[in-house]
């Protein structure tokens, strides 16, 4: 697979292929300038195929010559107001690849900032700075990155979309969804006091990676599903098998979205499957949860929303509550784990819930039925409901009255005081 030779010298002069276009067929001597000064000019430029003009039987150049030595013929095409059938395209060259991996370096670099500054997301970043295994694998994230990409067609696809106004926002998803993967992987092996530090943190930085590339086919495929429904995912994951990441990673990249098995149970209720997988399942639906484009919720209401599929086995639980404690803090993520547990214990088999998940401490259980003899007088109105939805199972608390279970809310708030005298 060859480079778009266009495209890397337009990004690195700061102009777009159609710009490049016109200035080298108006200003050609100033365009060889810019060239003869810019960090492209001693690159190996080898044509991979024959450069064609339309129209015309013989190439215009062919493939192994330096694009860079005979770019005035270009030039001459060019301002002779003819199109080439296809842009140039270069070998990929060790040279070629760790200047285009220096940019996607960059460029993530400054994504990443860019989302760990996020209104909405900054809680998390704000507790994962505390955590000397997350400020390792956020700082070295892209230098891993860099180690792994060893396929041109990989390096095409972060580079291209790094570039893409309409895949920008893609990128920036999958970002944010690495460095919430790793803030969620750090806080759950610290929960399993996990003590070998260099294996922790490889660990930690590969699934961070995994989240990367969950999306990868789709990066390389202009920014559409190259395959219907969640059907990128075994896509990315034949990508990423050329650029030799653990097994384990993608496999997980393979099956991101899955919850269920063949059967249509749970896959946490028939199987085991790895804590890269496991992890990745659970940020790609709690991304779902509270991205705009999607549910738009709080992360609250998403924390509390994930905790209600563990109890169902849909996520695993240790790694919601892992991924709770750095999104809403350590006392509140228990007051929620233990609530997901507490309203399924109703004796009518209705579906109370936990209210307000919001407030900083929630301490009501609250149910939408009137005909229940453990309902109080005080009364909760919801003006906005809230809608989860996966392809297995319709999550919803509705907008309108409630009355707080009795029974249900002693019993919380029994637990909640037990957490403060344990200091948890």
């Amino acid at each position: 697979m060859g480079y778009d030779a266009f495209a890397i010298i337009a990004d690195d002069l700061n102009l777009s292929p159609d710009q490049l276009i016109i200035t080298a067929r108006q200003n050609p001597e100033g365009l060889r300038k810019d060239l003869e000064q810019s960090g492209l000019a001693h690159l190996p430029f080898i044509l991979e195929e024959d450069l064609r003009v339309h129209g015309s039987r013989a190439p215009i150049l062919v493939r192994g010559m330096n694009l860079m030595n005979n770019i005035d013929a270009v030039f001459r095409i060019l301002q002779l107001e003819q199109s080439f059938i296809a842009p140039p395209s270069i070998k990929p060259d060790t040279r070629i690849n760790n200047y285009l991996k220096n940019k996607i370096r960059a460029d993530l670099e400054r994504i990443s900032r860019k989302v760990r500054t996020s209104k909405k997301f900054g809680t998390f970043f704000l507790r994962a700075e505390k955590n000397q295994d997350v400020r390792f694998a956020i700082n070295n994230l892209t230098a891993a990155l860099h180690k792994y990409l060893s396929s041109p067609e990989v390096i095409a696809a972060l580079w291209s979309s790094l570039r893409d106004v309409g895949r920008s926002s893609l990128m920036e998803d999958c970002v944010n969804a690495s460095l919430l993967a790793m803030i969620a992987a750090a806080a759950y092996f610290h929960t399993d006091q996990i003590a070998e530090k260099t294996l922790r943190r490889t660990q930690i930085t590969n699934i961070g990676l995994s989240a990367l590339f969950q999306d990868l086919s789709i990066l390389a495929n202009g920014g559409r599903d190259p395959d219907s429904g969640t059907g990128h995912a075994a896509s990315s994951a034949r990508l990423v098998r050329q650029i030799d990441l653990p097994e384990e990673c993608i496999i997980a990249i393979a099956h991101h979205h899955r919850i269920t098995d063949e059967r249509g149970r749970p896959v946490l209720e028939s199987g085991s499957p790895g804590l890269c997988e496991r992890i990745l399942v659970c940020i790609t639906y709690f991304l779902r949860c509270v991205l705009k484009k999607y549910f738009d919720l709080s992360i609250d209401e998403a924390i509390y929303i994930m905790n209600y599929y563990a109890r169902r086995l849909y996520f695993d639980q240790k790694v919601v509550m892992a991924l709770g404690q750095m999104g809403v803090g350590g006392l509140k993520s228990r007051i929620m784990s233990m609530a997901a547990d507490l309203v399924q214990k109703c004796d009518r088999q209705y579906e109370p819930h936990l209210w307000d998940v919001n407030a900083a401490v929630p301490n009501r259980i609250i149910c939408g039925r009137n005909c229940c003899e453990h309902l109080g007088e005080e009364r909760v109105y919801l003006f906005r409901q809230v809608v989860f939805e996966t392809p297995e199972h319709r999550f919803i608390i509705a907008a309108g009255q409630y009355r707080h279970c009795r029974k249900l809310t002693e019993k919380l708030g029994h637990g909640i005081v037990n957490l403060y005298r344990s200091g948890q």
